[in-house]
Parts: C-alpha cells; sequence; structure tokens
C-alpha cells in the first residue's frame, strides 16, 4: 500500500513495432484503476500509488485491437525518480502567466503542485522579487495539488520588473526536505489548432511592480466557521481614492474542493462593500483552506486588476443533522 509503481510500454518508439500500446491497470477483481494511451508520444506510460496491498494486473493492447506476428512490445515495471514540480495554469490559452502587482496592493497567482514519488506538505517561497514585493501562500496538504500565492507591493515600491525564482519544499515525515522548482512553457510559435511548434521551458516567473490603482479590495475574515451542505456570506470592502467610482468585477481564484461561489459578481458604481456567498457540499474538506478574490475594473480605458490577501476559512462538520423516520398507523 501506498507504493508508487511506473509502468512503460516500449513499442513505436524504441523497438518499431506498429503496437499502439494502451496500458491498463486492475486490481485483482477485475476493477479498473488506471489507464494511459501515448502519454507524451507513441507510448504509454503510468505512475500509479498502488491503493492497498495485494495483487494487481497490468494489461496492454493495440489502441485499434490489432495484433499480429510483429506486433511486438516490452513493458518495464519500475519505481519512479522522486519529483516536486511547479506550473502556473493558464488563464488564456497559451499565455504564460505574469505577475503585475500595483504599488500598494495586492496580486494573486494560483500553482500547481506535482508531487511524483513523494507524499507531504508543500510550501511555496519566492525569491528574485522586485524590492519592496513579498510573497503570502498557505502550506498545501498532502491530498491537494493547487495552492494561491499571494504577492504583496509596499506603497513605497519603484516601478520594477524581475524574473523571479518561485520553488516548492516538500516537507516529508522523517526525511529530508524535498526541493521543486517551477516550470513553466513560453510558446513562441503556434502551429495549426494553436499546437506547440517552438517554445522553451523556464523556470522563472515574470513580477513587476506596476503604479497603484485606485481601489483596494479587502474581504473581512469570518468570525464563525462554515458547515457541510452550508452556507457562508463572506463581506467584501473596498476602499475607492477619492474621484474612482467605477463598477468592480469580483471573481474568485482559487476555490478549495468542496466550496463554491459565484463565476463572478459586480461591486456597483460607487459602492464600497457587498456580500459574496459562500457554499460548502457535503464533501467539503474539514479545516481551514484559504481563499482568494480578485477584482478589475477599466481605468482609462485599460483594465486593471488586483486581489484579496489570503482569506482563511474555517470548514467543520454539521452541527446537527436531523434524520426522518417514516411511520405507519394501523387502525
Amino acid at each position: 500500500k501506498g507504493q508508487v509503481v511506473r509502468l512503460r510500454a516500449r513499442a513505436r518508439r524504441e523497438i518499431r513495432s506498429p503496437v499502439d500500446a494502451v496500458l491498463t491497470i486492475f486490481n485483482a477483481k477485475g476493477g479498473y484503476l488506471a489507464s494511459n494511451d501515448d502519454a507524451g508520444g507513441p507510448d504509454s506510460l503510468v505512475d500509479y500509488t498502488l491503493p492497498e496491498d495485494g495483487d494487481f494486473v497490468v494489461a496492454i493492447r493495440d489502441f485499434l485491437r490489432r495484433g499480429g506476428p510483429d506486433y511486438q512490445y516490452r513493458l518495464h515495471i519500475t519505481t519512479p525518480p522522486q519529483r516536486l514540480q511547479l506550473t502556473l495554469p493558464e488563464r488564456v490559452r497559451n499565455q504564460s502567466i505574469t505577475v503585475a502587482v500595483p504599488q500598494g496592493n495586492r496580486m494573486a497567482a494560483l500553482v500547481q503542485v506535482s508531487r511524483v514519488g513523494i507524499g507531504g506538505e508543500v510550501q511555496v517561497e519566492s525569491t528574485g522579487l522586485p524590492a519592496g514585493v513579498s510573497v503570502a501562500s498557505p502550506r498545501l496538504a498532502t491530498d491537494r495539488s493547487r495552492v494561491p500565492v499571494v504577492f504583496s507591493a509596499t506603497a513605497a515600491a519603484d516601478p520594477a520588473v524581475t524574473l523571479a525564482d518561485l520553488n516548492g519544499v516538500c516537507h516529508r515525515d522523517d526525511q529530508e526536505p524535498m526541493r521543486g522548482a517551477l516550470q513553466q512553457r513560453q510558446l513562441l510559435v503556434a502551429g495549426e489548432n494553436n499546437r506547440d511548434m517552438w517554445g522553451y521551458d523556464d523556470h522563472r516567473v515574470a513580477v513587476a511592480v506596476t503604479q497603484s490603482v485606485p481601489f483596494e479590495l479587502n474581504v473581512e475574515v469570518p468570525k464563525a466557521p462554515i458547515v457541510q451542505r452550508g452556507v457562508m456570506k463572506l463581506r467584501i470592502n473596498v476602499t475607492r481614492q477619492p474621484g474612482f467610482e467605477a463598477p468592480i468585477t469580483l471573481q474568485s481564484l482559487y476555490m478549495p474542493s468542496g466550496l463554491s461561489g459565484k463565476g463572478s459578481v459586480t461591486l456597483p458604481a460607487k459602492e464600497t462593500s457587498m456580500e459574496y456567498v459562500l457554499n460548502a457540499n457535503d464533501k467539503a474538506q474539514l479545516g481551514q483552506p484559504s481563499l482568494v478574490l480578485l477584482g478589475s475594473t477599466n481605468v482609462e480605458g485599460a483594465r486593471v486588476q488586483t486581489s484579496s490577501s489570503l482569506i482563511p476559512v474555517t470548514v467543520a462538520g454539521p452541527y446537527v443533522s436531523l434524520k426522518r423516520t417514516n411511520t405507519s398507523v394501523l387502525r
């Protein structure tokens, strides 16, 4: 239980076999566990964490279910090398993430954390930032893969831009921490259907201090928990600079699994406060995850954006549960 195995089919790429391999893992009773076809090329690869002790079955077949004497393959079963890697999920296809932090304000980014062959909580860190910029991020739980990172700039920070390192540190029980770096694809030439024709992998992210924006977004930290199958109203307060009265669009950058809210809401012109409704389903993970909201508006014909700070929200189990028992009366 808990062992990570790597299954790799070697056919087309190495031995020039006509097999278009599909790998599938089953448990001893024939239950489906995992599958792969063409992992990064014509052959298949599966990294899988075994859920329990026991026997497992690996099946390999041709994608078109063809066969013959020349349909040969090799199946390698190994332990994958341990790896920790960070990426920045795109918000717009083929547009790499950059971070523009207004003076005296904040901006957030979502980080995807990939663990291979390891487990443990991960803390995201950043170095090489512009002067006056700092980062804050909650520690990522072992069973989670996405975490928000908030960049803050002081009001005195001068406009500047740097290529900053973004790293993760995985804290493992009874072992030395493992470090991992960012890997972000920079697409330079796109082909048909936006296919990546030419580009390079970068290990840094562009972070810039920009001119101040005319509003600041703050969310009051809730004093009570939200319960599973419950609802919470977050109070959002906006500080407007004198003369700025435009409406502001608010949306969530990141919602932990089990929590949800509206895709976007609008704070009307001149208003400085509103409520954001947060819902928790019955599978919301218990604990204290952190949320982040983004705010955007038009200023002199340009779209500007900022973020809230991390919003810690406590998720608790229901305090009371009701169960109806059907009864009947005989006369």
